[in-house]
């Protein structure tokens, strides 16, 4: 399972926070979930900034063989008209994931 994206709480090091009052923001982020640990992993993404998707929630993804497609969502930081800006675009992220190959039945 992948997680890519999404509302994160914004971290401050130097100010303590209530829980509700924390600061939140959108992320590009890639997560796996090991099913054999039950722990998410980050996924390193091999590929320069300006060749990843914008941070952003509210989106669709699938994962398809060893691709990620990312569609649409909210950016969570631009303001237009006082609303989010939504992402219209489509993305697919290489997740490396090995494509399994059918195995004949014995005859």
């Amino acid at each position: 399972m992948y997680v890519f994206g999404g509302w994160v709480p914004l971290v401050m090091e130097d100010v303590k926070v209530a829980t509700h009052e924390k600061e939140w923001k959108c992320t590009n982020t890639l997560a796996c979930l090991n099913l054999d640990t039950m722990t998410w992993e980050p996924v390193a993404m091999e590929t320069q900034e300006d060749n990843l998707p914008r941070a952003r929630a509210g989106h669709c993804s699938v994962a398809i063989n060893s691709r990620l497609y990312i569609w649409s969502g909210r950016d969570g930081y631009r303001k237009a008209w006082n609303n989010q800006v939504c992402c219209k675009d489509l993305w697919y992220l290489e997740t490396g994931r090995q494509e399994q190959t059918a195995t004949p039945a014995p005859s």
